[in-house]
């Protein structure tokens, strides 16, 4: 049986043991220790020996379940106060701000700390081998097991290593045993891990276990590192060949023979979401062996598949996989060991393609400020193939959560949103990731470009010593030999900003060479000449706070930490209520400062003054940011679909962070999409209508191999008003993987500083395939200024639903109609768990932060877990930047069921002066009595039954604000009516002014 992360089950409730149990068919099985203690080696004062022992009594540690760091297993029993709220992290000891990777010497987290667990090995486990798994021990260990030492800290060093331990003479079967680790922290010089912008280096330096440990038992003769590298017949496709290799090894105290036994099935996922459909195809191979006492080997085995199942990306074909069951046989037949292991038969690669421009190579070479190759060496771009076809890079840069403790659920939100955006490409800028991770970026079909570090010890490379060298290259080749298998592992980035070292260069080649052959790989990002590889191609790119036009002149080439805004990145007000305390909410305070990341926030924010207006409440901050954070990052990639393959492709910087911050991220800590998730998810869809802001012409963007005949696309301009100004109707034929012109939209007169494209793509049946609703500047991109759509009048949409359900899933159909004659902007849907409950996270939406136009329809669709409901009924609200508030039953024909807002505490004069300034007050409350949600809307002042402005309201339920207006003027003499809300109208009477005006 294949072997599925435990963790999932302790999450659904399943089962919670202190080990879990799988077994295979053969009898062989593994299990996984769950229940820890831990203590500070300052507190215990027996030796390894003592501490592994049945008897030793740790009642006074710390108990936690699962693979956990220090600080995690810390926190979770109250020893430290939560790190990811409010200024929590500052106040634990020992935190200092930044990468840097040396502890305080009075840190209490310098000491030597202890991990100890007591578990049962099954009965049936006698007779055989036994082995003791460990990935990912940060950063050394001493392991004793039962009393003995097993291995010390010279052996088990390194934060990315893996390490198969015999362990059979030191286990009991049938019987209680104890394991004990005495890990020992990373200090600044040992590579280890390295938070990226976004995420804190936490005070532990993530010292402890990152993934599970886990106990296996085997053979006579045992099977290790199981591979199957594929080749395909280009460009035919017709065969593959398949080579087989595994490393056996002979535990036995005698000479052995035998037979290896493979047998190869397709694999067949689709009820469990997947795409691989399965099939009759199966290929078997047996293969006699003899091994003397002691001796290991190099098993391999070459076959050929006519016809093959091919593993292709997302969108551009199935994910078709293989399974391969490796047997060795004793020579009485019966099993001796066996090993399972998935794979896709694919082929990756890359080729450079000149550019087209007759210039020189602009970039950083070996050794030297200029390119050694001279003036005539072209500017190349790096361009990527899967199965040799070309394929444009689209993704981001993932992580893990800052204290190692991401979870199945969320490494499956990161891969499905991937998916949701349309996406095909998540990169890894350190070996983040679980098994599961992986398994669901094949299943799912997201390519993975994993690698080392950047602006840490990584590539520090003038203070390693030989040892830290080994550590590093080891590390490589642990992690390459345990994901080769995935055929989502694509690319090798082997340094970061910078490439490394000939010698440690050639070390990491030697590498993939040897462990993972034919795989593309990288030393450096691009516009650099490394010492071996060389050139890495041509790579350029605006800064990440420029205006969408921007993105169309310099987007060229593969950008592998690129996007749009990030420096700050505010997120829907949700998130800001769930990551610090009400106070720190506004104005800004130090619960923003440590979100942020020094020197990179400050052009992002005044970007967003400059375009949108500088925000008066957190209220009007969080909706501006996600208009803001959605133009950028459409634009982004756009531009990269438009100039496909002069641009091969763009990594978002980053994917998500591994906290709640406030910068570089799609989604957040609570898993909450943000304006540049949605933004990237309508430039990326398949088959795309696009604008061009540089020279207002409209394209078409096919991300499909097979091209697309009679497509029309519709572009109409309005100004604000919404009186049409432009329009124009053509039809297109699209080539496969192709981007096309179809016409420019022609300067206009007469249009309002801010005015509005619609545009359509139809197929010949008039079925819509794209639809982009964009607000552009009459004053030029560069000028723009959307200040004046805070004048859009509110807008009351029409909303019904229809609900399906498919064993968890649901499924849910969201029609909106706009009847009134203004726009609705920016109209953003969310499902609520319960009545006023909090949003569902993760939800898959087709589309969100849209808009619709007067008499127009649009349906969304969405898909979630129904056990994310916790046993409540779905509601769906709907709300956005000029939206009134609904709420609705998700089925049961949507009753209408928003809070209502209670206004109270009116607060006008009796009398003013003309032209004089005077203070009117108002609480708003929201009337629901439960739940989670936060009610947004607008509330308004009217002077003679004419709205004089509003103010952004955000209001849990029962909550209540006291909203000020304290600039209000009255300038007609006599008496006015001033109201807010439904209350009844005040009488204010304007009077001669008496006093001179001020500067008279």
């Amino acid at each position: 049986m294949r072997y599925i992360d435990a963790r999932f089950f302790l999450l659904s409730g399943i089962f919670c043991l202190s080990i879990v149990f799988m077994a295979n068919q053969s009898g062989f099985s593994q299990i996984t220790i769950r229940q820890w203690t831990i203590q500070s080696g300052s507190s215990v004062k027996a030796d390894g020996n003592t501490v592994s022992l049945a008897d030793f009594n740790d009642s006074d540690w710390y108990p936690f379940t699962g693979a956990t760091t220090v600080l995690a297993a810390l926190v979770k029993n109250g020893v430290y106060p939560d790190p990811y709220y409010g200024t929590n992290l500052l106040k634990i000891p020992g935190y200092r701000h930044g990468y840097r990777l040396e502890m305080p010497d009075d840190s209490p987290f310098k000491a030597h700390w202890w991990y100890r667990s007591a578990f049962e090995i099954p009965a049936h486990y006698e007779g055989k081998n036994i082995y003791l798994l460990l990935h990912s021990i940060n950063y050394k260990a001493n392991i004793w097991i039962n009393g003995r030492l097993l291995a010390d800290s010279n052996k088990i060093e390194g934060a990315f290593r893996l390490f198969e331990l015999d362990i059979t003479n030191y286990a009991m079967p049938g019987k209680q045993n104890t394991i004990a680790l005495e890990v020992v922290a990373p200090t600044g010089n040992d590579p280890s891990i390295r938070w990226m912008q976004g995420t804190h280096l936490p005070p532990d330096n993530n010292t402890g276990i990152w993934y599970d440990v886990k106990i296996k038992s085997g053979g006579a003769i045992h099977i290790k590192d199981t591979y199957v590298a594929t080749k395909l017949n280009l460009p035919s496709l017709d065969k593959a060949r398949l080579t087989i290799n595994a490393e056996l090894i002979n535990k036995a105290q005698s000479n052995e023979t035998g037979t290896v036994v493979g047998t190869i099935t397709q694999v067949n996922n689709i009820g469990e979401g997947g795409t691989s459909a399965g099939g009759n195809q199966k290929i078997a191979f047996s293969q006699k062996i003899r091994l003397k006492k002691g001796e290991a080997i190099r098993f391999s085995k070459q076959l050929e598949v006519q016809d093959p199942k091919l593993w292709w990306p997302v969108n551009l074909g199935d994910q078709n996989l293989y399974e391969l069951i490796l047997e060795v046989r004793n020579k009485s037949g019966l099993v001796s060991e066996r090993d399972t292991v998935r794979f896709g038969i694919r082929e990756t690669s890359t080729t450079f393609d000149l550019y087209p421009e007759q210039v020189p190579m602009i970039g950083q070479s070996a050794g030297a400020d200029k390119n050694e190759e001279g003036p005539h060496t072209q500017k190349k771009i790096m361009v990527h193939l899967i199965n040799g076809k070309r394929i444009l890079i689209k993704g981001g840069d993932w992580t893990e959560n800052m204290m190692m403790e991401t979870t199945p659920a969320e490494e499956e939100a990161a891969i499905l949103y991937a998916k949701n955006m349309h996406l095909n490409t998540l990169r890894l800028e350190s070996f983040w990731g679980s098994d599961y991770f992986f398994d669901l970026a094949d299943k799912y079909g997201i390519l993975i470009f994993n690698g080392l570090n950047c602006c840490s010890i990584w590539e520090e490379w003038d203070k390693w010593t030989e040892h830290t060298a080994d550590i590093a290259v080891s590390s490589l080749r642990d992690q390459v030999i345990r994901l080769r298998n995935h055929p989502s592992l694509v690319n090798w980035a082997l340094g970061s900003d910078n490439y490394p070292p000939k010698e440690i260069e050639q070390k990491y080649i030697d590498v993939i060479d040897t462990y993972h052959t034919g795989t593309p790989l990288t030393t450096v990002m691009p516009n650099r000449i490394s010492n071996i590889i060389g050139y890495t191609g041509y790579s350029e790119r605006p800064d990440r706070e420029a205006p969408p036009s921007e993105w169309y002149d310099k987007m060229e080439g593969l950008n592998w930490e690129s996007g749009g805004v990030g420096g700050e990145q505010i997120p829907p007000m949700e998130s800001m209520r769930a990551m610090m305390p009400e106070l720190d909410l506004w104005p800004i305070s130090g619960s923003w400062d440590i979100r942020l990341w020094p020197n990179m926030f400050e052009k992002s924010r005044q970007a967003l003054y400059e375009r949108y207006g500088k925000p008066q409440s957190l209220d009007e901050y969080c909706l501006s940011s996600q208009l803001w954070q959605y133009e950028s990052n459409r634009a982004v990639y756009e531009a990269v679909g438009r100039s496909k393959y002069l641009t091969s492709g763009t990594l978002k910087y980053r994917y998500n962070t591994g906290w709640p911050a406030l910068c570089f991220q799609f989604y957040d800590y609570y898993l909450r999409p943000n304006g540049s998730f949605f933004g990237a998810q309508a430039a990326c869809e398949p088959v795309h209508v696009q604008y061009s802001y540089d020279d207002s012409s409209i394209y078409v963007v096919n991300g499909f191999y097979q091209p697309f005949n009679d497509l029309k696309v519709n572009a109409t301009v309005y100004n604000m008003d919404l009186t049409v100004k432009f329009r124009e109707a053509k039809s297109i034929n699209i080539s496969s993987d192709g981007s096309e012109q179809v016409f420019k939209i022609p300067p206009i007169d007469g249009l309002t500083p801010t005015y509005y494209l619609y545009l359509e793509l139809a197929d010949k049946t008039g079925k819509q395939i794209s639809r982009n609703f964009y607000w552009l500047s009459a004053k030029g991109d560069r000028n723009a200024n959307f200040s004046d759509l805070k004048a859009l009048k509110t807008v009351d949409l029409e909303a019904t639903s229809t609900i399906e359900r498919k064993g968890k899933q649901i499924s849910a159909s969201i029609v909106l109609k706009n009847r009134s004659t203004e726009l609705a902007f920016s109209v953003h849907p969310t499902i609520l768990k319960g009545l006023h409950g909090e949003e569902v996270l993760p939800a898959y939406w087709s589309s969100n932060y849209f808009s619709l136009l007067p008499d127009q329809s649009y349906t969304v669709t969405v898909t979630f877990d129904s056990s994310l409901l916790a046993g409540e009924t779905p509601y769906f609200r709907i709300e956005g930047w000029n939206i009134k508030p609904r709420e609705y039953t998700l089925e049961n024909n949507n009753v209408d069921v928003t809070p209502a807002l209670v206004y109270s505490s009116f607060v006008s004069p009796d009398s003013v002066g003309a032209g004089r300034n005077f203070i009117v007050s108002v609480k708003v409350t929201n009337a629901a009595s439960s739940g989670a949600s936060i009610l947004k809307d607008r509330a308004y002042l009217y002077i003679d039954g004419v709205a004089q402005g509003y103010q952004y309201i955000s209001l849990a339920p029962g909550e209540s604000k006291t909203l000020i207006w304290p600039y209000t003027k009255l300038h007609k003499l006599g008496a006015h009516r001033v109201s807010a809300g439904d209350l009844p109208t005040k009488q204010v009477i304007c009077t001669e002014d008496r006093f001179f005006p001020i500067g008279k």
